[in-house]
């Protein structure tokens, strides 16, 4: 979903009915006997062989309607599976744009883990915490990435050592509250610019000084249009995305409101 929608078509998109999900496919029938199998075996609790079925599944379901797909994305979603599940929204709403509504958006920007975001917002929107943590992880609390950083707000050893003396940070709510706290010290390091912030977030502060004194424009959108890496620009891009949509589905801010590049904390 693009930031820079018109305001009057995001008006219309969260008044949009929401497209009906086929539990069947109809264009490929072969397909549905394995959908009633993951069905079982996720009703069963066999996890794992739900997740082997579900991969041949979904490879041959890229032909298939588009809200039978929805629906295997709301099975991915009773998983717990939510990088599957984004990931199958994805390609829908890129394909069929006509299909975004205000309940399929819900779905595509989950409120997960909420009351604990909430809870160790240190006076940050959780919302942006939330955004973070879809970027980081799709909300899987297990998460470990190729540099080790782990859980759902990706915490790096180096983080876990210099803010916590945790030992499990697994655990939702430390990783969270670790998280949260980085954060807030970097938006106070970065004098409240929220696109530092985020960069520092991904790339790490001295390597965003670096780039501040390289770069010396006030405008933050040229400012990650110049960020060298691409995947810290593709990084700040899609938190802030995910900003957006939190705020816009879930508080009443106007649309003017609903984004800023500049935070108080």
């Amino acid at each position: 979903m693009a930031l820079h929608a018109h305001q009057e078509d995001l008006g219309k998109i969260l008044k949009t009915d929401s497209p009906i999900p086929l539990t069947r496919s109809e264009r490929m029938p072969h397909l549905n006997q394995l959908t009633q199998q993951v069905e079982i075996l996720i009703q069963y609790g066999f996890s794992q062989s739900a997740d082997h079925v579900f991969n041949w599944l979904i490879n041959g379901a890229e032909n298939a309607e588009p809200e039978f797909r929805l629906y295997l994305a709301d099975l991915r979603e009773t998983q717990g599976n939510h990088l599957s599940q984004l990931r199958i929204l994805s390609s829908v709403l890129y394909a069929h744009p006509h299909f975004t509504s205000k309940n399929v958006m819900e779905k595509y920007f989950p409120k997960l883990f909420y009351p604990i975001f909430e809870k160790h917002s240190k006076g940050l929107d959780p919302y942006l915490l939330m955004s973070i943590a879809r970027r980081e992880s799709a909300f899987n609390p297990k998460a470990i990435s190729r540099a080790r950083a782990k859980g759902l707000m990706q915490i790096s050893p180096h983080t876990q050592r210099q803010l916590s003396s945790v030992k499990n940070i697994f655990d939702p709510e430390a990783n969270i509250s670790v998280g949260s706290r980085y954060l807030s010290d970097l938006i106070r390091r970065m004098n409240g610019q929220l696109h530092l912030a985020l960069a520092s977030y991904n790339a790490g502060p001295n390597r965003v000084d670096t780039w501040v004194s390289r770069y010396p424009v006030s405008d933050p959108v040229l400012f990650v249009d110049l960020i060298p890496y691409r995947e810290t620009r593709e990084y700040v891009a899609s938190v802030l995305r995910n900003y957006y949509w939190y705020r816009r589905l879930h508080t009443s801010s106007s649309p003017a409101e609903t984004l800023s590049f500049e935070l108080k904390n």
